[in-house]
């Protein structure tokens, strides 16, 4: 076919040729696509394979002399929580001077909850605006210029 097509300039020949070099192409980029996304597939099995390997190293049962068996991450100290007297309950709690004190008690009680719900509880602007029923510009909004009183309570000593 390829002698036809080239030597004898044979139309159908070439055309047939060009048919059958489209259908081979075609193959062979579809055996590399098919290569190229089982690699990448074994890859990343492989990654999180190993990934839940190391979470669960810790969870590991060690042999602790007498005692029995402990696992890996019970033989670390765990980190002290605050003790309750010493945790802040308000925002008044946090203020460092008298006056910025005096500035959050002259606030209106939407503004104190939003001050709160924001520092405390770590809500987003939208999900106090839900908790409040009202629009999240306006609880953007109290929430700057509560903090700019503050901040200017501050400034001013």
């Amino acid at each position: 076919m390829f002698r036809e097509a080239t030597n004898e300039n044979n139309f159908e020949a070439s055309n047939c040729l060009d048919q059958r070099f489209r259908e081979f192409y075609l193959r062979v980029r579809l055996i590399h696509y098919a290569d190229k996304l089982a690699r990448l597939y074994v890859k990343s099995y492989g990654e999180k394979k190993r990934k839940h390997y190391a979470e669960l190293t810790l969870d590991t049962s060690v042999q602790n002399g007498s005692e029995g068996e402990t696992s890996i991450k019970d033989l670390y100290p765990h980190p002290q929580p605050p003790l309750v007297e010493e945790t802040a309950r308000s925002i008044e709690d946090i203020l460092p001077t008298k006056k910025m004190i005096q500035i959050y008690q002259s606030f209106s009680k939407q503004k104190q909850i939003i001050l709160h719900l924001w520092v405390y509880v770590q809500l987003s602007i939208r999900e106090i605006a839900e908790v409040l029923s009202c629009s999240p510009q306006n609880v953007s909004k109290l929430k700057a210029k509560a903090l700019s009183q503050l901040r200017e309570g501050r400034d001013r000593r």
